[in-house]
C-alpha cells in the first residue's frame, strides 16, 4: 500500500503443525522426561512478519519471529534501515553504493543457504547451520557495484542503437536517399506531387502518356529515376543505399517517402536512415528500425511505413 508516497509492503509466513487425533494419546505424563504423552496437538512451529517501507532512496524493514512450541513466544528477528545511490541506473540494477544501519544475521547480511522464507517447511541442511549459526548483532554495512566497459571505462552499464548513417549523396537538382545497416531486403518508396512512384519495380516517378498518345523520347528524364536495388533478394550489397533522383527540376507540392521491408534475410532488425537534399542541401531526414513485424505487411506500389512528408 502507498501513503504520502511512502511504498509499505507485508509479507509473512505461518507453518502449522496438527495432530487431529492419535488412538495412541495418553493424558499422562512420561515418568523420565515429564513431557505429555498426549499426542494430539496443534502448534505453530514457525511463524514470520516482515514490514517494509520506502521512498526514493530511503527504506526501512522490521522482521518479527514467533512460534508455540513451547507457549507462544516471539523475537525480533531483524530491523535496518537502508540509504541508496544511484544514480541513472535502470531499475533493477545494483545501486552503485548502499549503506544500512540495523540488527544483522552475521555474518552480517549473509542468510543461511536455504532460509526458511523461501522452504518454510524445510529445516536448513546441516553444514548451513554450522557455517552460518543465525547469530545477530547490531552494525553497519555498506555495499555497491561500479564497472568497467568494454574499453576499460568506468561507469554505469549502457545500450547505445546502431543506427546507419547517410553516405554523401549523389549528384542531382533533389536526391531522396535510404541507407541502412544488415542484411535485410529493403525498398525505398518515393511519391511526387504529380501522383508518380518510384520505387525497386517501378524505378520512375515519370507516368507515360495513354496509349495511342505521341511520346517525347526525353520525357522521362523529368522523373525521379532509383538508381539501384539494395541487398536485392537478400543478395548483400557491400553497404545497403537506394537514391531516387531528380537529375531536372522536380515538381513543386509535397513528396511522400516510405521504407519497405521486403524481406529481413535472417537478420533481427535494421536501421535505416531518410534524407531529402535539394542541390546537396538537407532538407529533412529520418530514422527508424525495420523488423520482421514490417515484413508481414503489404508490398506493392504505396507500401511501407512513412518515413519523411516535405513540400517543394
Amino acid at each position: 500500500m502507498t501513503r504520502h508516497g511512502w511504498q509499505v509492503d507485508l509479507t509473512g509466513l505461518v507453518q502449522v503443525d496438527s495432530v487431529a487425533w492419535s488412538q495412541a494419546s495418553v493424558d499422562e505424563l512420561d515418568p523420565g522426561t515429564s513431557q505429555p504423552l498426549n499426542e494430539q496437538r496443534f502448534v505453530i512451529p514457525r511463524a514470520r512478519l516482515r514490514a517494509e517501507v520506502h521512498r526514493d532512496a530511503v527504506s526501512a524493514a522490521i522482521e518479527l519471529d514467533g512460534n508455540t512450541l513451547n507457549g507462544a513466544v516471539s523475537r525480533l528477528l531483524g530491523a535496518h534501515v537502508r540509504w541508496t545511490y544511484a544514480p541513472g541506473a535502470p531499475e533493477g540494477d545494483p545501486p552503485v553504493l548502499a549503506v544500512t544501519a540495523g540488527l544483522f544475521t552475521i555474518p552480517f547480511g549473509v542468510e543461511v543457504a536455504a532460509d526458511v522464507r523461501e522452504k518454510p517447511f524445510l529445516e536448513p541442511p546441516a553444514m548451513s547451520r554450522a557455517l552460518f549459526p543465525g547469530n545477530f548483532d547490531a552494525g553497519v554495512m555498506a555495499a555497491g557495484s561500479y564497472g568497467l566497459d568494454d574499453l576499460g571505462r568506468f561507469g554505469a552499464p549502457a545500450t547505445v542503437d546502431l543506427v546507419a548513417n547517410a553516405a554523401p549523396p549523389p549528384a542531382g537538382e533533389l536526391v531522396i536517399g535510404l541507407d541502412w545497416d544488415g542484411v535485410a531486403d529493403l525498398d525505398l518508396h518515393v511519391l511526387d506531387p504529380l501522383g508518380g512512384e518510384a520505387w525497386s519495380d517501378d524505378p520512375n516517378t515519370w507516368v507515360p502518356p495513354p496509349p495511342g498518345e505521341p511520346v517525347d523520347p526525353t520525357a522521362y528524364l523529368t522523373g525521379g529515376i532509383l538508381d539501384h536495388d539494395g541487398n536485392a533478394n537478400c543478395h548483400r550489397d557491400g553497404r545497403p543505399a537506394e537514391h531516387v533522383i531528380w537529375r531536372m527540376p522536380p515538381p513543386a507540392g509535397t513528396y511522400l517517402v516510405r521504407v519497405d521491408a521486403r524481406s529481413m534475410c535472417g537478420g533481427p532488425a535494421a536501421a535505416w536512415y531518410v534524407a531529402a537534399y535539394r542541390n546537396a542541401t538537407l532538407l529533412s531526414a529520418a530514422r527508424g528500425v525495420a523488423t520482421g513485424d514490417d515484413v508481414q505487411q503489404p508490398h506493392g506500389a504505396g507500401a511501407g511505413v512513412l518515413a519523411l512528408r516535405f513540400a517543394l
